[in-house]
């Protein structure tokens, strides 16, 4: 993990501390996003990199289309959706052709209930953010 992050347009610069725990919390989340239409997954559990750095890095994806890219992360009893270094929320009427399929990721890692979310208020580095918004699971189960 570097010590760099974009958060509300803005470039941060990490002290070692926020490393530290931002690195572990991006350990134990599942983290995904659509590029292109594509609902992608991290699987790599020793990957400690925030989105912007995987899929900068790994897709070449440029940082304003990132902005654009809908993405999220799998916790135990929480499934959160964003966009933008903003953490706003997303369009999700876009994506709930997929969502069943972040469900399935949930179940596939997780034996207890959850909970969906959308859009997230920025707090201290990591920790998790609280939300925005609660989802309703029965707004996608006609996708």
């Amino acid at each position: 993990m570097t010590n760099d992050a974009i958060i509300n347009g803005e470039v941060v610069r990490l002290t070692d501390e926020e490393v530290n725990v931002a690195s572990a919390f991006h350990k134990m989340r599942l983290p995904f996003i659509w590029i292109d239409g594509l609902l992608l997954f991290n699987m790599n559990e020793t990957d400690d990199r925030d989105h912007q750095h995987w899929v900068l890095e790994d897709f070449g994806i440029t940082p304003e289309k990132w902005e654009k890219l809908p993405r999220g992360y799998i916790l135990p009893g929480r499934i959160q959706f964003f966009e933008g270094s903003h953490f706003k929320p997303t369009d999700m009427a876009s994506l709930a052709k997929d969502v069943p399929k972040v469900i399935d990721w949930y179940h596939k890692l997780h034996d207890e209930p959850y909970s969906m979310y959308n859009g997230v208020v920025v707090g201290k580095v990591g920790d998790v953010w609280p939300p925005m918004f609660s989802l309703d699971e029965e707004e996608f189960s006609n996708y």
